[in-house]
C-alpha cells in the first residue's frame, strides 16, 4: 500500500511539473519584420566606430546615431526615431563579397534574429562590410542574435 501511495503521489507531482513547464513555454512563432536599407550612398556621410564583429547595434536616437556616422558637408539624413529603429550591422568576410541577403524575425517579446546570407566570390582579401536597416520601433533592451551563413559561389 505504501508503494502504491508513493507511486500515486510521485505521478501527481510529475504531472503538475509537466503541466507547469508546458504553460511556461509560450514562445510565439517567428514573425518576419519588414525593413528597408538605410543607405548613405548619395550623401557625404559614412559609418564610423564599427567593430566589424558580427553584432547588431540598436540605434533609437540622433545622439546615438552621431556616434556611428560622420558627414563631411551636410548633416546626416533624418530618421523619425519615435517610429523607427536603425539597426547598424557590420562584420568581416574572408573573401570578396558578391551579394548579401538579410531576414529579420521576432521570436518573442524583445528577442529577434537577423539572418545574414553572404555570397562570396573568388579572392582571399579580408572585406569589412556594414549595412544599416531601418525597421519599426525596437526597444534598446531587445536582444538581436545574428546568424551568418556564408555561401561560396
Amino acid at each position: 500500500m505504501k508503494t502504491f501511495l508513493k507511486f500515486t503521489v510521485l505521478s501527481a507531482v510529475l504531472l503538475m511539473l509537466a503541466g507547469g513547464l508546458a504553460s511556461c513555454n509560450n514562445r510565439e512563432d517567428p514573425v518576419e519584420i519588414p525593413f528597408t536599407e538605410f543607405s548613405l550612398v548619395e550623401t557625404s556621410c559614412h559609418w564610423v566606430n564599427l567593430a566589424h564583429d558580427n553584432r547588431v547595434i540598436i540605434i533609437n536616437s540622433d545622439e546615438h546615431l552621431k556616434n556611428h556616422i560622420n558627414c563631411l558637408v551636410e548633416s546626416f539624413p533624418g530618421i523619425d526615431f519615435s517610429e523607427y529603429t536603425l539597426l547598424l550591422v557590420s562584420g568581416t568576410a574572408h573573401q570578396n563579397i558578391v551579394s548579401m541577403n538579410f531576414c529579420l524575425t521576432r521570436h518573442s517579446a524583445g528577442r529577434y534574429r537577423l539572418n545574414v546570407e553572404i555570397h562570396l566570390g573568388a579572392g582571399d582579401a579580408m572585406e569589412p562590410w556594414a549595412i544599416a536597416l531601418l525597421a519599426g520601433k525596437i526597444n534598446n533592451s531587445s536582444r538581436i542574435n545574428m546568424n551568418i551563413q556564408t555561401i561560396y559561389n
